[in-house]
């Protein structure tokens, strides 16, 4: 099912040139961030997918970290037509240490203050949307249309989900650590962490890389 997003990555890529560098940066940090999170934190006590390899992790958790950093930084633009560009003013020192920023954040809350990865990575992204808004203020209707961009687009996925494979949800999610509040089939955390992760993706991209609309 991770392949629906590829398939939505690659129609993005080659609808939009402007959008590709986005697409590929984004996908790459937020793919391998999605490895380590999920070994770390998600398999813990958020959900438990299949893999192929019937491993803790898969290439799996790759694509899916990959298609959606890629698609939440580009979403936005390529729905409204937004046109973009790569100015001289990057903050590569500012994202790094934003990075560093979320990651300490989620691991002290995690393993520390000893919060469900979901709340860990709810008040992590957070914190980090906070900062990003008083730094880029004027990129904070776009993010939040945005995120409400991403939440559309996966509900279908879900849906479509819980048709094919209809016990999937409770076989997957760990609800003894979730509330199992289901949204038309859908777990709440899910819709919420793609609306904030929706929100933060793009106007960190766009600060880190310094990327301003035409």
């Amino acid at each position: 099912m991770t392949l629906v997003f590829l398939i939505i990555w690659l129609f993005i890529y080659l609808k939009r040139e402007d959008l590709r560098y986005g697409l590929l940066f984004a996908g790459v940090i937020v793919g391998f961030l999605s490895l380590a999170t999920a070994y770390l934190f998600w398999t813990v006590d958020w959900w438990q997918p299949p893999t192929f390899t019937n491993t803790r992790v898969g290439l799996e958790d790759f694509i899916l970290g990959f298609t959606n950093g890629g698609i939440a930084v580009s979403l936005y633009d390529f729905i409204f037509n937004k046109r973009v560009v790569r100015t001289s003013n990057k903050h590569d020192l500012g994202g790094f240490t934003i990075l560093i920023l979320f990651a300490t954040s989620i691991s002290a809350l995690f393993w520390f203050l000893h919060l469900t990865s979901f709340w860990a990575c709810t008040i992590s992204l957070g914190l980090v949307g906070t900062l990003l808004t008083l730094l880029k203020p004027s990129l904070f209707i776009n993010s939040l249309v945005n995120s409400v961009l991403m939440v559309v687009l996966i509900v279908p996925f879900y849906w479509v989900a819980n048709m094919l494979f209809p016990f999937a949800v409770e076989e997957i999610y760990k609800f003894k650590t979730l509330s199992h509040t289901l949204l038309t089939g859908i777990p709440i955390e899910e819709l919420i962490f793609y609306f904030i992760f929706g929100f933060v993706a793009p106007i960190f991209y766009k600060y880190w890389k310094g990327v301003e609309y035409i």
